[in-house]
């Protein structure tokens, strides 16, 4: 965890890691579930620069609950590999320069005997939330790649955002070329929303956006869902996009 700090980050790998998180009832009564950030959670006024040479592969958070007969519950998993949150007045910075993210999930799962559990999965890889300021860039040869990433639930209310990226109502995304970076692209998004040949994120294959982002020079591949916005859904928030692909 990175708290009240600034951490910077290079040659690095971060593989398998997990986050996970129980919750259950016998009763007719609620039970609630969170998990966050499956390699790495940041907090409030952090800073974390993450360099070249550094990648992400396989982290995920899983977060489930099981209710009884006329109960209620909810079950939520943000951040497969990241999850970053800040505070009014206390913006939490996260710097992402040319690696790589692959195969990062949030998975969600509910069950029920007779009552309605929600379930939500937000982020494969990264979670911004309120109050985060994070940037995506490519670095000297390298963009930033984001490839089978993806965000599932299993619950009678499911609802899986953002299968690379989220961003929260507050927060901020700049994906853009790196200073000295050569003329390539900044960022990489491809095949994400998708678990093996299934797609299941639900909004926003590579990116849920909420918040602002400014999006430059990037490409989008192959990124699927199962309701809105295959590459990028923008719920109520600010979204730019210039000079990139969408193939």
């Amino acid at each position: 965890a990175v708290n009240h700090s600034a951490v910077t980050i290079n040659n690095t790998l971060f593989n398998t890691n997990r986050a996970t998180a129980t919750a259950g009832s016998s009763t007719a009564s609620s039970a609630t579930a969170l998990a966050e950030g499956g390699a790495l959670y940041i907090d409030a006024s952090g800073s974390l620069t993450i360099g070249s040479d550094s990648s992400f592969s396989g982290n995920y958070v899983i977060s489930s609950t099981t209710v009884a007969a006329l109960g209620t519950g909810s079950s939520t998993a943000q951040g497969g590999a990241i999850y970053a949150t800040g505070s009014s007045g206390s913006t939490t910075t996260l710097a992402i320069e040319g690696i790589s993210f692959s195969g990062n999930f949030a998975v969600s799962a509910s069950t029920t005997d007779g009552s309605t559990v929600g379930g939500t999965a937000n982020g494969g890889a990264i979670f911004a939330d309120h109050y985060v300021a994070l940037t995506v860039e490519s670095s000297g040869y390298s963009a930033s790649s984001f490839s089978g990433n993806y965000t599932a639930t299993f619950s009678t209310s499911p609802c899986g955002n953002g299968g690379a990226i989220y961003v929260a109502a507050n927060a901020s995304l700049i994906i853009q070329r790196g200073t000295h970076a050569t003329p390539i692209d900044s960022a990489v998004f491809s095949g994400n929303g998708i678990s093996g040949s299934t797609t299941t994120t639900v909004n926003g294959g590579a990116i849920y956006n909420a918040g602002t982002s400014t999006i430059s020079n990037a490409e989008f591949t192959s990124n699927k869902v199962t309701a809105n916005g295959g590459a990028i859904a923008n719920v109520q928030g600010v979204l730019t996009v210039h000079g990139s692909i969408f193939g």
